[in-house]
């Protein structure tokens, strides 16, 4: 593991010998279909609630006076009760568009939601107070108009961890920080929760030997797989794929048209005549007594496998129902591993390494946040 994996006694705290920071993570696949971290705010302190998404690089929630946006878990920001929270001015506008002397900015997303407001420089640290996690100055978005998923989400906003070399952003300030030891992060997705680690790696709920495999980091997380087999029956080979995405913000994996088509036929094939000890009902299976026979994933890149179990696949949906977590990207020709690849292994982008490692893991559940800063 090299001298990146730091095995923490009191994982869920700061420890500023190594510098690894620890956060919560909250949601799920099957209710919320996103996962979020808390981060607190300004001084004094106010909590937000964000999906971590290494999909985009814009860290953004709703203010206090929007006049567009639904109704979240935490409290609007309070820009005006911050004491260390500042407007950023037209001067310092180089990625926005002026508006009544402060910078304003729009995001819009592929399914259609969308966010604007203006950027503002505060304090903000990841995770909730116990984490005791050292705050950094970073520019931040603060919408005043929000849409769709956006309006209805309950986290109050989104985290953008992408690579963007063209600005600065909150990860590239985390990670350039003197509280952090080394330029990786990792994501530990659990059936319910997880948590995210900036700094190093902790290996102390790792299964098994952690795999490498390249990644091109220019803007998103980009992977080149090779091939892709259930079982021993190619489903997908070199150029089946397109650009390949790692992408924690998406809920399902996304396959090319293709892949997809191929590997609903070959799990089906596999599991037909209750082969899997499941009996199919719709585009997902009544499953009795386990997952233990569907078929295990492989996805090969750089001549190694990454395997992609059933119980990261299929999400639960019921007591005994269980549903596939891949669809169809159709038209795009792109494959997106989103959550649902995700899921049970501990993701380590080691952004500086130009590598991502992938561990089988017990990943921490957490189901319940704690009281957020009163005051």
């Amino acid at each position: 593991y090299n001298a990146l994996s730091m095995v923490l006694n009191r994982s869920l705290l700061y420890d500023p010998n190594v510098g690894l920071q620890a956060a919560r993570l909250y949601g799920d696949i099957a209710n919320h279909a996103y996962y979020y971290v808390d981060v607190i705010v300004g001084n004094p302190p106010q909590r937000v609630s964000v999906i971590l998404d290494t999909g985009s690089a814009l860290c953004a929630f709703p203010c206090k006076q929007c006049k567009h946006c639904g109704s979240h878990v935490d409290p609007n920001f309070d820009f005006e009760q911050s004491r260390t929270a500042a407007w950023l001015g037209c001067g310092e506008c180089t990625h926005g568009q002026c508006q009544n002397g402060k910078c304003g900015y729009y995001q819009g997303y592929t399914e259609g939601s969308s966010i604007r407001g203006f950027w503002f420089r505060d304090e903000i640290s990841i995770g909730d107070m116990l984490q005791h996690n050292p705050p950094i100055l970073a520019q931040m978005g603060c919408h005043n108009d929000e849409n769709r998923l956006f309006f209805t989400q309950r986290a109050n906003g989104i985290l953008g961890i992408s690579a963007n070399p063209s600005q600065p952003t909150l990860l590239s300030r985390l990670l350039s920080s003197e509280a952090v030891g080394s330029h990786v992060f990792t994501i530990c997705l659990a059936e319910f929760g997880g948590r995210w680690t900036v700094g190093g790696v902790n290996s102390s709920y790792h299964l098994g030997p952690i795999v490498w495999v390249p990644m091109k980091s220019e803007r998103y997380y980009e992977l080149a797989p090779e091939q892709m087999l259930v079982g021993g029956t190619v489903v997908g080979s070199m150029g089946d794929f397109g650009r390949t995405i790692v992408d924690s913000g998406t809920t399902y994996t996304y396959l090319t048209a293709q892949v997809f088509m191929r590997l609903k036929t070959a799990v089906e094939n596999a599991c037909s005549n209750g082969a899997c000890g499941a009996k199919k009902q719709h585009n997902c299976w009544i499953v009795q007594s386990g997952l233990e026979r569907f078929p295990t994933i492989s996805l090969k890149l750089a001549g190694v496998e990454l395997a992609w179990h059933p119980r990261s696949y299929l999400y639960r949906k019921g007591t005994h129902t269980w549903c596939p977590g891949y669809a169809s990207n159709a038209p795009a020709p792109e494959t997106v591993l989103g959550a649902t690849w995700m899921v049970h292994s501990d993701v380590i982008f080691d952004v500086g390494g130009a590598r991502l490692g992938v561990a089988p893991a017990r990943c921490p559940e957490y189901r319940q946040r704690p009281q957020g800063p009163v005051g």
